[in-house]
Order: C-alpha cells, then sequence, then structure tokens
C-alpha cells in the first residue's frame, strides 16, 4: 500500500469510518472515545478537569 499524499482526501476517509462505526454502536449505547482517554475516565469527577468541564 502506497502512502497517501492528500490529506483531506484522508481525513474525509476517516471521518466518515467514524461515523459509521458510531452508527453501529449506537445501538449498544456506545460510541468512539477520544484518544487516550480510558473507559473508566469520568470528565466531571476530576478535580482539575479544567474550564472545558461544566459542573452544576
Amino acid at each position: 500500500m502506497e502512502p497517501n499524499r492528500n490529506l483531506h482526501t484522508l481525513l474525509a476517509a476517516f471521518q466518515g469510518q467514524t461515523h459509521r462505526i458510531n452508527a453501529l454502536l449506537e445501538s449498544m449505547e456506545a460510541k468512539l472515545m477520544p484518544t487516550a482517554m480510558p473507559p473508566w475516565m469520568n470528565p466531571s469527577e476530576l478535580s482539575d478537569a479544567g474550564p472545558l468541564v461544566r459542573r452544576e
């Protein structure tokens, strides 16, 4: 397999596959998780989660 020289094409293909996988996982109430996010991580319970986590 040759390296892909067109990153725009590669990005579109990757995004399409992630959407497809998430659609398949939806029936199991699951979804792909962001990179390096362990499945037991709950950002709302982190004390140093930063400004991106809204606490109520």
